[in-house]
């Protein structure tokens, strides 16, 4: 597996580690998201990845296109600079649905897994072009900090790691 989606897979595996179904799923304070929330929308984010992956394969072509303006600046904002506004709302496709934890982790795994396959597959067809764009950012998919995968989830994988350990008894 590809350096970062092995990184991005034991920071999530050891975050969560040694905790219970319970722990996971304490809210930190009313309306925020539990770890398991949290897990679950690492699971939905990245399993919804995988398909257009496959559509670039399927397709034989990438299907990206150039970032708006809106969204390199937001690339900007959150990328380069580390801010990321709160009470911006997760996509609909991520939002959490009372998937159990468990079950988020094996999501987790089996995406991180297929998405590896598809990138190293999908650079053998199309070398370092850009793939496809991330939802909010618009920008090539293979070209941000996680090398394979949206940039929010870099910072929320961190962010992930913080809120799983303190929630830790």
């Amino acid at each position: 597996m590809h350096r970062y989606l092995q990184q991005t897979q034991d920071a999530i595996e050891a975050a969560a580690s040694g905790m219970t179904t319970e722990q996971l799923g304490k809210r930190p304070a009313e309306g925020k998201w539990s770890a398991a929330d949290i897990l679950e929308h690492l699971a939905r984010a990245f399993s919804g990845t995988v398909p257009g992956l496959e559509k670039c394969c399927d397709r034989d072509r990438t299907i990206a296109k150039p970032a708006t303006m809106y969204e390199r600046l937001a690339t900007v904002l959150v990328i380069n600079l580390g801010y990321f506004p709160s009470g911006r709302p997760a996509p609909a496709m991520t939002i959490p649905r009372g998937m159990q934890p468990e079950e988020s982790m094996n999501v987790i795994r089996h995406s991180l897994s297929a998405m590896d396959e598809l990138f190293s597959h999908c650079e053998q067809r199309f070398g370092n072009a850009k793939l496809m764009n991330h939802p909010a950012f618009g920008r090539r998919v293979e070209e941000v900090p996680l090398a394979a995968y949206p940039p929010p989830h870099e910072t929320d994988c961190g962010a992930t790691t913080m809120h799983l350990t303190s929630a830790s008894p």
